[in-house]
Order: structure tokens, then sequence, then C-alpha cells
């Protein structure tokens, strides 16, 4: 069994490989020493020296979408094979550091592609690891320093696998509960703000979601609908299914102790029985995997 699974992760770094072999004439990667036959040697050594032949001082690649973006893009899909990430996550910094320019550019290639919820390669993991190594750095500007360790602040806070904040809620009624009053196998925290127009198409693809609703219905997860931005006239007046906890945090406090990361409303949370975050930030394809996935391990 060691050695099937072995296999199929060489399979899987050699077709990574491949489709950077295919842009190599935008993007020259380095070559692996045929000497390292072990998977994860040859993702690590491809990760460390992958920036090797990259000219950093070319102003003309800042922004260049078909080989700097790219070849970003490329480095962060062989990182789940990766163990040295530190290492390889440093020594593209330090590269990037003979202009201050292109060092800026790859701390917001950084940003959009492992914090920005949208992006295909999010990962907030990834993110913190990469957050550290640019803290450490000599060569990152104190002020933009500021602005990073505030970002891992953020990230840190309610981590996947960590348990959540807990926070108060009002009900329509009058009725007052906490996060940690919730009983449920799976609890889905869904902030919003009932005004804003992604919060309203959200509530309806939850509302239309086969595979939320077959959870709800066999008893394993309750919605959390909370409206973060106090008591007002469109959170009375809007209307939620009768299953789900239609609560408001009155006191803002959520928002202005900044309790969780909420970059932009909507956002989902789910957690566990033990209030433990499973999915962070997520989106409803990614939640009906699991929820899917769950049904039919049952």
């Amino acid at each position: 069994m060691m050695r099937t699974a072995r296999y199929f992760l060489l399979v899987i770094i050699m077709m990574v490989w491949y489709v950077m072999i295919a842009q190599e004439k935008k993007f020259a990667l380095p070559s692996v020493p045929g000497m390292l036959t072990e998977p994860t040697d040859r993702a690590n050594y491809l990760a460390v020296h992958y920036w090797e032949n990259f000219n950093f001082g070319d102003k003309k690649l800042i922004g260049n979408a078909d080989v700097t973006e790219q070849g970003f893009s490329n480095f962060l899909s062989i990182m789940p094979y990766v163990t040295k990430k530190d290492e390889a996550f440093a020594k593209m910094y330090d590269g990037a550091s003979v202009n201050s320019e292109m060092l800026v550019y790859f701390i917001d290639l950084t940003s959009k592609y492992l914090y920005e919820a949208e992006s295909p390669l999010y990962d907030e993991e990834l993110y913190i690891v990469a957050l550290n190594q640019l803290l450490v750095s000599p060569n990152v500007p104190t002020e933009e320093k500021e602005r990073l360790r505030y970002a891992l602040a953020t990230s840190m806070k309610n981590r996947v696998g960590h348990k959540a904040a807990n926070f108060s809620y009002v009900m329509k009624g009058g009725k007052r509960g906490t996060l940690y009053t919730v009983k449920s196998d799976y609890i889905l925290i869904y902030f919003n703000d009932p005004s804003c127009d992604g919060c309203k198409k959200m509530k309806e693809e939850m509302i239309s979601s086969p595979a939320i609703n077959k959870a709800i219905d066999d008893g394993v997860l309750k919605v959390l609908s909370v409206c973060v931005e106090g008591v007002k006239e469109q959170w009375q007046v809007q209307t939620l299914p009768i299953e789900w906890i239609d609560a408001c945090d009155e006191s803002m406090t959520i928002t202005n102790r900044e309790l969780y990361d909420l970059p932009s409303l909507p956002v989902l949370y789910l957690l566990d029985r033990s209030y433990r975050v499973v999915q962070k930030n997520t989106d409803i394809k990614k939640l009906e995997v699991f929820l899917t996935k769950k049904s039919r391990g049952r």
C-alpha cells in the first residue's frame, strides 16, 4: 500500500511538472537532479530552487500575467507535496527583494492567491507560512511589516481545527443565546448584512441547496444566521427558513472586537459539535461537497 501511495504521488508531481514544462518558454524551470527519486525530495528541490532562473531585477516582469503571475500560481500548485515550505517561500522573497517594487508585487500576489476567498488556490494555512517568512525577512520595510503582522493576527483567529470564538446574539422575539448553546453535529455560521446584495444571493443559494437542506432534515446541521450590523430594519423584516436560527449581534461585538475575520460579507464558517472550525471563509460548493460526503458515510 505504501508503494502504491508513493507511486501515485510521483504521478501527480510529474503531471504538475509536465504542465510547467509546457510553459517553460515563458518561465524557465530548474532541472531536478536525476539522483532524486523520492517524490517528496523532487518536490522539495523544485520548490526551493523554483525561482533560480527568474530575473527578479527585470521590472518588466512586474504585473506580467503570463510569466510572473502564472509562475507564481504554478509554484503554489506544488506546495501540497512540499515539506520545505518555509525554505521555499524564504528563497522566493529573498530573490524578490532585489528591488522594492518587485517585493511588493510578490507580497500582493501572495495575498491575492492565498488569502482572497475567491481564489481557486485559497489556503489560509499556507498564507500563514508565507506571512511568517515575510516577517522575519530583513528586506521587508518596517511599515509593511506592521500591515503583515495585522494580517497574520487576523489569519490566526478561528483557524481550521481550532475552537471558534464564542459570541452572544439576540433573536427577533427577544430570546438570547450564544454560539456555544447551539447543539448539532455541525453548525453553519452565516455572517451577513441583510441589506448587502451578496448576502441576499448567498441566502438564496443556501435555501435552494439540496445538500444543506438534507443535512438540516437529517438533524446533523444547524444554520446560525448572524446579522453583524446591529439591529437593522432589514434584519427585522427579512424572512429566513424556520429551521434556521435568525440572530443578530445587537452590540456589534463580533465586528468591533474583531472576533472573526470578516473581510467582506457574507462569510461562512462550518463548525463541528465541539465548535472546532471545519471550514473557514468557505463557499457553497465546498460546503456541499463536504456535507454530501458525510451523508454518504452515514
